[in-house]
């Protein structure tokens, strides 16, 4: 077989793996450099952008990063032949691409909001009717950056504007992920009922998508646990729990599994969630799913102190957290976690220039431990 038969041979291999699938993500690497080594830049780009949706999805964002900015320059390229269906995948992807730059502390706040600035005036020059979907990022990015004046602007400005439905001209998300946001939104103020409220369009199957409501469930389940109503809660947590398939990918609703079994006294359960997933935190480089798993850590395990001062875990080995014998002192576990959660903070804050992630910091730990 020759390198061009190869290379399809590897591209139809692809298409029947499953969707976003680490086997599908594998095949397309190996297609994407054989289709570099061959000089065949149609076939390099088609097959990038499918290997970019591929590790976004699986929340290998770092990965991701260098194959998205070899995209975006080809677009300024003089010579660029790209179709319309082609330009219109790599500003679908820009999205992904900015709203998760915040998550990297290293990332200085001048050039999130520079890349912030190119996105907005590619969009626009790509359709008029952007407009509101630029509007509803900017809120995303400024709220992540705890900007939360700037955003609130922003998301002023998203409600007042003309909303269109979701299609290509828009390059909108869809009205699922968009009601999801704002679920998480009230749920992280501490707004329990406000959340119920946005959930029912995806609770009664209105509005889903293939993230959605996987990833509203546990959401859910944490604002009627809040509001005493442990039946729904249980009921949506049990859903959520049945929704899971790709763990990597749901490490956020992970640690908010942790927090509600947590605040339901079911600690031993908490704990083997945060034995079975606290590995995944050691290869992840956008910090701030690590410091929300982290803080469901420290929660778990001041819980654990009021009735245990050991406790047994099998965690491989690591720099971080590891112990030969499986046997955790907790005091020791809540300080490491704490200490780490606590350099994460800081690092985000001084990025952001402002103290917000200690601020959520605070209040997440006010939310959710329950009261002795």
């Amino acid at each position: 077989m020759n390198d061009q038969a190869e290379l399809l041979a590897l591209q139809e291999k692809a298409s029947w793996a499953e969707k976003h699938s680490v086997e599908k993500s594998d095949i397309l690497l190996q297609a994407l450099r054989l289709a570099e080594s061959l000089q065949d830049t149609q076939a390099s780009t088609k097959i990038r952008g499918e290997y970019i949706d591929c590790l976004c999805f699986q929340g290998r964002l770092a990965e991701a990063y260098p194959h998205f900015s070899i995209l975006i320059s080809q677009l300024d390229e003089p010579n660029a032949n790209f179709g319309t269906l082609e330009e219109l995948s790599i500003l679908w992807k820009y999205k992904w691409f900015l709203s998760s730059l915040p998550k990297f502390p290293n990332i200085p706040k001048a050039q999130i909001l520079d890349i912030l600035g190119d996105m907005e005036r590619r969009y626009l020059q790509y359709s008029a009717l952007t407009q509101s979907t630029i509007y509803y990022y900017k809120d995303a990015v400024y709220s992540a950056m705890g900007d939360l004046e700037t955003a609130l602007e922003y998301r002023a400005k998203y409600e007042a504007s003309e909303i269109l439905d979701f299609n290509w001209l828009t390059l909108s998300d869809c009205d699922a992920c968009i009601q999801d946001s704002k679920v998480g939104s009230f749920l992280l103020a501490g707004n329990w009922e406000q959340a119920i409220q946005f959930a029912q369009p995806i609770l009664s199957g209105e509005k889903k998508c293939e993230s959605v409501p996987k990833r509203t469930y546990f959401k859910v389940a944490l604002a009627f646990v809040k509001m005493g109503q442990m039946d729904e809660a249980a009921l949506y947590f049990e859903k959520g729990i049945q929704l899971l398939k790709d763990e990597r990918i749901e490490l956020d609703a992970h640690r908010r599994s942790i927090c509600y079994l947590v605040y339901t006294g079911q600690w031993e359960q908490a704990l083997a969630v945060f034995e079975r997933h606290f590995p995944e935190t050691l290869d992840i480089l956008h910090k701030s799913d690590t410091f929300h798993f982290y803080s469901a850590g420290v929660l778990l395990f001041r819980y654990i102190a009021r009735t245990q001062q050991q406790v047994n875990m099998h965690i491989p080995d690591n720099p971080f957290l590891y112990q030969s014998d499986g046997i955790y002192n907790v005091p020791e576990v809540v300080q490491l976690l704490d200490t780490a959660v606590q350099e994460i903070a800081a690092q985000f804050d001084n990025r952001n220039e402002n103290d917000y992630y200690s601020r959520v910091l605070t209040g997440f730990y006010a939310h959710f431990m329950p009261v002795e």
